[in-house]
């Protein structure tokens, strides 16, 4: 059943080309210029010997963010918050980031299923045990215009004894297809990490 899978994952230009390598070699990037080329991580300089027997100094660098496409959206995240996709079945296909202190962003898109139904379904999913627990949950009913069309969801913010957990669930559905979305962030982190899902909804884009 979808739902049941659904709960279950939820928790170059020119002559120049870059790519990763293969397992025989420790570096992460192979530099191609030309018929050369030469192994190298991010923040590393090298030195490539050109057929004419001249030499050029090159550097692998990294973009602050990059844009991820998703089935039918587009965002913006940190280059080095990398994005997940998982194929959960039955039409649900998430694609999840995660930062290094646990912040989650997740997209999940469907086809055969009106999203905007789950939202409840979601928000009991994340905040369950929790509240068993002895959790505080405290919500209220939320919107976000993104793309000319209307998300609507929840803002639920758990206290569990010093323990504060901020969530966001938002979707949007039409003729058994749409989309939901869905934040998590630790309260303690706020400083690393709210920036980066403000982020995600400044630059989220549905088709």
């Amino acid at each position: 059943m979808k739902t049941i899978a659904l709960i279950a994952l939820l928790f170059g230009t020119g002559g120049l080309a870059l790519s990763s390598t293969s397992a025989v070699t420790t570096k992460a990037f192979r530099l191609k210029l030309g018929e050369q080329s030469i192994d190298i991580d991010v923040g590393e300089r090298a030195e490539i010997t050109l057929p004419d027997g001249s030499k050029v100094r090159v550097e692998l660098t990294r973009n602050e963010f990059a844009t991820y496409s998703g089935e039918g959206f587009t965002f913006v995240h940190p280059s080095d918050v990398s994005v997940t996709r998982s194929d959960l079945g039955d039409g649900v296909v998430q694609h999840l980031m995660t930062t290094a202190l646990g912040t989650m962003v997740i997209v999940q898109t469907y086809d055969g299923l009106d999203p905007s139904t789950l939202n409840e379904m979601m928000l009991k999913e994340l905040t369950g045990d929790a509240v068993a627990a002895g959790a505080k949950l405290e919500r209220k009913d939320a919107k976000r215009d993104v793309s000319g069309k209307t998300l609507s969801g929840i803002v639920a913010t758990e206290t569990l004894r010093r323990d504060t957990v901020d969530y966001e669930i938002e979707s949007y559905g039409k003729d058994d297809a749409g989309v939901i979305v869905i934040t998590r962030m630790d309260r303690e982190n706020a400083a690393q990490d709210s920036a980066k899902i403000a982020k995600f909804w400044e630059t989220f884009r549905l088709q």
